[in-house]
């Protein structure tokens, strides 16, 4: 594979056994090609269900939560418009910001899309991104903990400056591997888990991508975000835990929210 921000195919092994590699120009990836067939067997219900998360229908309310901190960020610099959300789940985010935005989604987990828009009535595409056919423009496109999942996001990011209207803004959401956290725990770190998670951005890698597609970044800052007991305990004991009530805050300072705007 080649390097989605450089295009370079001189990488070295970073974590052999977890087939990770660093590019010459500091890119972290998971190196290796995963089929459609694969990537579909990852995102299923069972994904949201005791994959990734504990239960996200469960921890909605938390969920929501954030999504609330994140229509503030970016009603910052877009307060109205047409919005488009790429990998959006259960519908959570697109649901607060309906009111305010014409929105509409892609996700490629049919449970979850489902949800979104037979139970929430929302206007969200069971498709690929990448293979719609586009017919309008948009004012803003978000991509919350999305990008580190896609095998192509550079392909992602060409697509969404070219559906952006002009002055339009991305607001993007993901783990920066560049931080103090990351550089300390190495692999171990909580957000190291290919296939699911194959690119693994530092604010300078992404920044360049963002900046060969058109798009200039405006603002940067790693805000926390609240998690549920039970993502907690799922985490920590290694099984799926759902019953337990609550919330808590957290900043680690290496989740790192990303604002561009289509030059």
């Amino acid at each position: 594979m080649k390097c989605v921000v450089c295009e370079n195919k001189k990488v070295s092994p970073l974590w052999r056994e977890l087939k990770i590699v660093k590019c010459d120009c500091g890119h972290i990836y998971y190196d290796q090609n995963l089929s459609k067939n694969q990537i579909a067997e990852i995102y299923t219900g069972s994904y949201f269900n005791g994959g990734e998360y504990s239960d996200y229908l469960t921890d909605k309310d938390v969920i929501r939560k954030n999504f609330l901190a994140r229509l503030k960020t970016l009603k910052r610099f877009q307060k109205k418009g047409d919005l488009l959300e790429i990998g959006s789940a259960y519908g959570f985010f697109l649901d607060v910001a309906q009111g305010q935005f014409n929105v509409e989604g892609y996700e490629i987990c049919t449970e979850a899309a489902t949800y979104a828009s037979t139970t929430l009535g929302l206007k969200v595409y069971n498709a690929d991104f990448l293979e719609a056919n586009l017919n309008k423009k948009y004012d803003a496109v978000c991509m919350f903990d999305c990008i580190e999942h896609l095998t192509r996001p550079d392909k992602f990011i060409e697509k969404i400056s070219g559906c952006l209207k002009q002055n339009g803004h991305l607001l993007i959401t993901t783990g920066d591997i560049g931080k103090i956290v990351p550089k300390i725990r190495g692999k171990k770190w909580r957000l190291i888990h290919p296939p699911t998670h194959i690119h693994y951005f530092s604010f300078d890698s992404l920044k360049k991508l963002l900046e060969k597609n058109g798009l200039t970044v405006v603002s940067k800052k790693y805000p926390g975000v609240y998690r549920s007991f039970n993502l907690l305990f799922t985490f920590l004991l290694k099984r799926r835990v759902t019953s337990l009530p609550g919330f808590f805050w957290f900043n680690s300072f290496d989740i790192m929210e990303v604002v561009a705007v289509k030059s």
